[in-house]
């Protein structure tokens, strides 16, 4: 059952390596931008292509080495698709790069388990895990994924959603992808109650452990979760922090892209690589704008943060 697992994505994967190299060679004709019935020829053969590649795709899913169930039992859109292949490939090479064994890592918004899953593979048994994740479908098939990859002494997932208290909140679930505490775009379809912690007081209650690496995707409230983590931050002096960017879902919430950076810079966080195609490291508050431009430009970019 594996062999055929492995053959059926790779196989799906070398049509997407295919793909990617032919069609800007089409592109260049001009052939793709023909319109027809409203829409481009292009937009109708990459539409065309993604339901042929996403046929079927089997459940689970194989990713390096990590074995993931995606199948939502109900309600939400499916996209468990997205993991079966190159799945923000410079953030996952980042992540790979500076999570070492023996690590401590905490993921936020850990949806079905992808970076949680690397993380524990990575940190090993002497390393440990912390996985938030307030959606109860993705929550679920977290639990599913560390189980049916042997994780479980490493890995402690909590169906708790990160902010900057301990309270009750309203999350958001929309019908794609996307959890929020916030009313964000798509998020809209269902609210349900959600138990929210700061990671301060979360670690504080654990009697302060080190803390290595914190990856934050938090759909907009992405600010509120680094109001809660200043004292975690001064007790960790090397830690290390990937955090998303996306302007629209900062705004959506009531906050904006050069709030979060300011406050990356209040936390020590001047050092900054944009995990899209950039080499070079940014600082706060000089690149600040730069930074916001460039997620505006690609919708959302990962950040590395060091101090």
């Amino acid at each position: 059952m594996r062999f055929t697992l492995l053959m059926n994505l790779a196989l799906r994967r070398w049509i997407l390596r295919i793909y990617n190299l032919v069609a800007p060679v089409v592109s260049k004709t001009g052939i793709t931008k023909m319109r027809i019935k409203g829409s481009t020829l292009g937009s109708m053969i990459y539409l065309l292509f993604t339901k042929i590649l996403y046929y079927k795709i089997p459940d689970p899913i194989e990713n390096k080495g990590i074995i993931m169930f995606h199948r939502i039992p109900e309600g939400q859109k499916q996209f468990g698709w997205l993991y079966a292949f190159e799945y923000e490939p410079e953030t996952s090479l980042v992540f790979e790069q500076i999570v070492k064994p023996g690590m401590t890592v905490v993921d936020v918004g850990a949806n079905i388990g992808y970076y949680t899953l690397l993380a524990a593979k990575l940190v090993g048994n002497e390393g440990k895990v912390y996985a938030f994740e307030p959606n109860p479908s993705f929550y679920w098939l977290l639990q599913k994924n560390i189980r049916i990859n042997a994780l479980d002494k490493i890995v402690e997932a909590f169906q708790v959603a990160i902010g900057n208290t301990e309270s009750k909140s309203i999350l958001f679930i929309g019908k794609c992808i996307t959890t929020s505490l916030f009313k964000v775009l798509d998020s809209a379809e269902q609210a349900i109650s959600v138990n929210v912690i700061s990671l301060d007081k979360f670690f504080m209650n654990r009697g302060w452990p080190s803390v290595d690496v914190i990856k934050v995707d938090a759909e907009g409230a992405d600010k509120i979760v680094l109001e809660g983590i200043r004292v975690l931050v001064k007790r960790c002096p090397e830690l290390k922090l990937i955090i998303e960017l996306d302007p629209s879902y900062l705004e959506a919430a009531g906050t904006s892209a050069e709030e979060l950076l300011i406050l990356l810079g209040e936390l020590g966080f001047n050092r900054i690589r944009a995990l899209s195609g950039e080499i070079e490291y940014y600082n706060i508050p000089s690149d600040t704008q730069y930074l916001i431009n460039l997620g505006w430009e690609r919708g959302y970019i990962n950040l590395l943060c060091e101090r």
